[in-house]
């Protein structure tokens, strides 16, 4: 089988990108069952697109077996789906159109957008919003959804609020006026700039919270209009550190006051003084704070709508200009994120908390304010060696996270997951602060613990005792568990329900898979005596083994991450899995800055960018050679953003240990990429300057002072490039927002006009990360092509 063919099947498998237990727990004979739902999402290369499908699944939790499962594609109209936590089979679908489809075209254009009330098979109500907003947003960074727990006739959302209609530049004679002008402001108002927002946010420039009311249960039932209401905070611009007239945009929760009304909680993210959008996602450290407002008043039981003209499916708009709003944060100048409400019918909140600024991810807080009492979640690192628990590394929890282990069916306990060292863990965390949190690691009868070297996701809870778990490693791909918890948060049952590689587990490139050894292993010498805790890096290797050995005669790829603050871990990776049965051996060096390893291992990287990462790479890759796991001269190295950033740094600065470097959007001019990237404080905190986010710290820096250029130039890989002997094939995404082409194109030119071996691939359509399934698979194919040329040289 073809490099090609390989990568492509590996990257068709399923993936799970969300699950859920669909309410309630049954029983039949006495016996519970429990049904489980899987999102899947499954790559096409033949249309370059991804397929949506729903695996649904009924398991007998007595018997331990999956008793019924079946599989369909999901409506691609379909952006999001909201149930109801009770049995009563709610749920309300966020549907958006094509222009071409005939829906669409039936309700006049109105039905492009709507938003649909079900209960089981009967539409209770379609609310058409084209007129009202632009595309929904779903997912990260900017989406959120939530379906009112107290009602079920309710729901909140983020979409993209329309813009300002641009008005005829000749507006024609108006005999009532006298004039064929319209007002200036009138005309301006289109053209005014707006700030775009960062990377991965599509065409997405003004993303606003939505509150539906169905207003079906009102006693006026049959007539009772549909309300729409967008969430305005612009008169708390100044309470939460705007200028006037900004509004800053959110991500909402149901909830319920200290009254038990409705009422809503949000991540509020301020942005920063001088007006620029900070990007978002793959960051932890943003201005934000935790709000709750009030809903507005609930129509009349009464009431009626008696305009004639409108149409059944057309909401009423009604206004939601919050006057005031409760802080829910702790901690000022901290950023939050990811809340979760424990009891519908309680005023309790849980989220995350990081600090604000600085490294781009860090060390997190679990924060719970329970019973108007806020407090942080003792998951306090441990002190020790350095497999020692490092803290709570986590971007987000699950949106079912919580566990009823006492038999009250009162929330005790939720999962998380989190980095530990190179591999991900799932943890069973008590809400109430007191006691250790457990590790959730589901295993088979037959097997050994650490047999092999899983990474753990937790995917959902059903509230009570049972939770989906899954779990990978290159020789295994995703497999799903329910684990079922006991009193002292322990697994006590754990059943394998869904695994990835169904359907084509005879496939000889899947039993190839097997063969695929991983270890994680600590690079001595790596140590940082001026730290507290000077622990080694750690660094995951994997390579089809033959006879159980490492091969030292194959191709070696020194893979370091991006970020810098994230690592590289022994989840199932299509491209490295692909690799590593080419008969190449990977080695991944979870350098200083890494997550996973203490908030102390990730601050020793601030201000040493270009100089200790790689140290630590450069001693991970001479470490490989001395354990006879890498050949001198078969030694290359491949990466993308940081990862790129060093690829490009050890060419230049050891231009005689590789033979050949891949970069995928790589930092290769710092100083160059502050007025061009999403993340200008990247630039400046990563490299030990001041970067001020609020005009108490002083101002925010636009462009760079001499002595900051210098260093910046100093700590960039342009500052190697006439040093440089291997060759390079560069590939960038030209819609990346995160590190912009130009830097690639920087290092193309630069190496290009001093006779180098260059070569550069360009995606229009992909960004950052590359994740096109075009730019995917190209990129790879491309990559192996390069290093079987350049391992003949």
């Amino acid at each position: 089988m073809s490099s090609l063919a390989t990568h492509r099947l590996l990257a068709e498998l399923p993936s799970v990108s969300a699950a859920r237990f669909l309410p309630p727990s049954s029983k039949e004979a006495g016996e519970e069952l429990l049904s489980v739902q899987l999102d899947l999402s499954v790559r096409s290369h033949a249309t370059l697109s991804r397929n949506n499908l729903q695996a649904s699944l009924v398991v007998s939790a007595k018997q331990g077996n999956v008793l019924h499962s079946s599989t369909v594609n999901v409506d691609s109209t379909i952006k999001a789906t909201l149930h109801a936590a009770s049995a009563s089979g709610r749920r309300v679908v966020l549907r958006e159109r094509s222009d071409a489809d005939a829906g669409a075209k039936h309700a006049g254009g109105r039905g492009k957008k709507s938003v649909e009330l079900w209960q089981g098979a009967t539409l209770l109500r379609e609310v058409h919003v084209n007129d009202v907003h632009g595309s929904f947003c779903i997912g990260e960074p900017y989406g959120s959804s939530s379906l009112c727990p107290l009602t079920e006739d309710a729901a909140l959302y983020v979409a993209d609020a329309k813009a300002a209609d641009k008005p005829d530049p000749f507006p024609a004679y108006d005999a009532r006026s006298g004039s064929n002008e319209t007002r200036t402001e009138d005309r301006l108002k289109a053209f005014w700039y707006e700030e775009p927002l960062g990377e991965k946010s599509g065409s997405v420039l003004r993303p606003r919270v939505f509150l539906v009311r169905f207003n079906t249960k009102t006693a006026a039932q049959v007539s009772a209009q549909p309300e729409i209401s967008q969430l305005d905070l612009s008169r708390l611009t100044e309470a939460l550190g705007r200028g006037a007239g900004e509004v800053p945009h959110a991500q909402p929760a149901f909830s319920t006051d200290d009254s038990g009304h409705a009422a809503v909680v949000a991540h509020v993210y301020l942005g920063i003084q001088d007006g620029r959008q900070l990007g978002i996602i793959y960051c932890t450290n943003r201005p934000s704070i935790l709000i709750r407002v009030a809903v507005p008043s609930a129509p009349r039981d009464d009431a009626k709508d008696t305009t004639s003209e409108r149409k059944p499916a057309a909401p009423v708009k009604t206004a939601w200009i919050p006057n005031g709003a409760e802080c829910l944060s702790a901690v000022i100048g901290a950023s939050t994120r990811s809340v979760r409400v424990p009891d519908a019918g309680k005023s309790e909140v849980v989220y995350l908390q990081s600090p604000e600024g600085g490294p781009h991810s860090d060390e997190s807080q679990l924060r719970c304010k329970l019973q108007n009492a806020d407090q942080v979640v003792n998951l306090a690192p441990e002190d020790g060696d350095a497999g020692a628990f490092p803290g709570l590394f986590a971007g987000s929890l699950p949106a079912s996270c919580f566990l009823s282990l006492d038999g009250t069916g009162k929330p005790t306990h939720l999962i998380s997951n989190t980095l530990w060292g190179s591999k991900s863990t799932s943890l069973v965390v008590p809400i109430s602060g007191s006691g250790p949190a457990n590790i959730l690691r589901p295993i088979l009868a037959n097997e050994q613990a650490g047999e092999l070297p899983y990474s753990y996701n937790a995917l959902a809870t059903n509230g009570q005792r049972h939770a989906l778990i899954s779990r990978s490693c290159q020789s295994t791909p995703l497999q799903v568990f329910l684990v079922e918890l006991g009193s002292d948060a322990s697994p006590k049952n754990s059943l394998l329900i869904w695994k990835a590689v169904d359907g084509v587990a005879d496939h000889p490139t899947v039993k190839k898979l097997s063969e695929i050894r991983a270890l994680v292993a600590t690079i001595p010498g790596t140590e940082q005596r001026a730290l507290k805790n000077p622990i080694p890096i750690e660094a995951v290797l994997w390579s089809a083994a033959t006879a159980g050995s490492v091969d030292a005669a194959r191709p070696c790829l020194i893979y370091p991450h991006g970020g810098p603050h994230s690592a590289l871990t022994t989840d199932f990776a299509p491209n490295i899995a692909a690799m590593c049965l080419e008969g190449y051996n990977i080695i991944a060096p979870n350098y200083h800055g890494s997550l996973g390893r203490g908030s102390e291992f990730v601050r020793a990287l601030v201000g040493k960018c270009g100089d200790l990462d790689v140290r630590d790479c450069v001693a991970t890759a001479e470490w490989a050679i001395s354990k006879g796991l890498a050949q001198r001269d078969k030694l290359l190295v491949i990466g993308g953003s940081h990862g790129g950033f060093l690829s490009a740094h050890l060419i230049g600065q050891h231009p005689d240990l590789f033979k050949a470097a891949v970069m995928r959007n790589p930092v290769i001019d710092v100083g160059a990429m502050i007025s061009t990237t999403d993340i200008p404080d990247w630039c400046f905190a990563e490299f030990g300057l001041s970067f001020p986010l609020h005009s108490s710290q002083g101002s925010t820096p636009v462009t760079l002072l001499p002595e900051q250029a210098q260093r910046l130039y100093d700590a960039s890989p342009i500052k190697y490039v006439d040093q440089v002997k291997a060759p390079v094939l560069l590939q960038l995404g030209l819609s990346d927002r995160r590190v912009p082409p130009q830097q690639a194109k920087t290092f193309y030119h630069a190496l290009k006009g001093t006779g180098r071996h260059v070569q550069m691939i360009a995606f229009p359509d992909a960004d950052h990360a590359l994740d096109t399934i075009e730019a995917e698979s190209i990129c790879h194919e491309a990559s192996l092509a390069f290093f079987r040329d350049a391992l003949k040289q």
